[in-house]
């Protein structure tokens, strides 16, 4: 089960970040993603929050959480290689 979450959750970004490089650079309200989740499963990324404050205060759900946009995570990590 923990391991279909986390290959779910990889793919997820790959195709989040397939799709932002598509559309251009990042505005600066797209910084944190909200992903919600209910009995259906996983929504697409809600990215349009400046910071996680605000991220936050627009959860819904026990199971939905904040994160950075995963282009950014994706594009910090290969800066640091």
């Amino acid at each position: 089960m923990n391991r279909f979450i986390l290959i779910a959750a990889a793919l997820t970004l790959v195709a989040v970040a397939t799709q932002a490089n598509a559309q251009g650079p990042l505005r600066a309200n797209e910084r944190y993603c909200l992903e919600v989740r209910d009995a259906t499963g996983p929504h697409p990324l809600l990215c349009r929050f400046e910071n996680m404050a605000q991220c936050e205060a627009s959860r819904t759900g026990v199971s939905d959480h904040c994160m950075i946009n995963p282009e950014i995570a994706f594009q910090q990590r290969q800066n640091r290689r």
